[in-house]
């Protein structure tokens, strides 16, 4: 019978909280008790106060994401195929990379309002240029060999980019999205928590914070922890499901 490996990680952080707390090493007030968190948070979980948090997070997260793919991938893979494209959009994309999510936070709040449409418009223009980079790369960094058989197979230029092409370059795309979803979740929390909003995750740790309810704040942190952790954990099952010849 195989024998399963448990991480230790988790144990070692819980065990340092439990010496922490009842050694009074730290301010309760700063790291409650670890049994208050998990209560509140079970029971958060069960009179869906949370849940409904939780939701308006993913919800414009998933939002989010859902646009920047279907806008980076398409602009990063014509960007890969075409040294025109490069050229002219390139040095664009590298500039607007450089500015921080937060630099841009009062123009979009200008231009769209304080409404879920500026944090879903946020997490589009982050994520879409990370896209759109690994996807540039990606499909610049295609196999020649691959490239050269569908030519000589009688494929097309688009049939070899969209078949051979896009295909060799989806693990490093999929890369991106990795990265886009961890991003994208930051931002919306950090948008809640600086955006008046009545729902989120962000906005739940944010209010918690100003009455000193550290138990209510440790929850929602754990909350928004776990969705990250658990997200990361379906992506790398599909990765590994779906993309089974990546740096074959």
């Amino acid at each position: 019978m195989r024998r399963k490996n448990w991480p230790l990680g988790p144990a070692i952080v819980l065990l340092a909280w439990v010496v922490l707390y009842w050694g009074g090493l730290v301010n309760p007030l700063l790291l409650p008790s670890p049994w208050e968190v998990f209560l509140r948070l079970s029971r958060g979980l069960f009179s869906r106060d949370l849940l409904r948090d939780l939701g308006a997070t993913v919800y414009r997260a998933g939002a989010g994401i859902l646009l920047a793919s279907l806008i980076g991938i398409p602009l990063g893979a014509f960007m890969g195929a075409s040294q025109r494209f490069q050229r002219h959009f390139g040095g664009l994309v590298d500039f607007f990379r450089s500015i921080p999510a937060t630099a841009m936070l009062p123009l979009f709040m200008v231009a769209f309002g304080i409404g879920d449409q500026t944090r879903i418009l946020l997490v589009v223009f982050c994520t879409s240029l990370i896209m759109i980079v690994n996807t540039h790369a990606g499909v610049r960094n295609v196999s020649r060999a691959r490239l050269m058989a569908a030519r000589a197979m009688g494929a097309t230029r688009w049939q070899s980019l969209s078949r051979v092409a896009v295909m060799d370059a989806l693990p490093q795309v999929f890369t991106g999205f990795r990265v886009s979803v961890s991003l994208s979740l930051i931002i919306v929390v950090v948008t809640e928590m600086l955006i008046g909003t009545s729902m989120g995750l962000g906005h739940r740790i944010y209010e918690a914070q100003l009455i000193y309810n550290s138990v209510e704040m440790f929850a929602a942190i754990i909350l928004t922890g776990c969705l990250g952790a658990g997200l990361n954990l379906i992506l790398d099952f599909v990765e590994k499901r779906h993309l089974h010849w990546a740096g074959r």
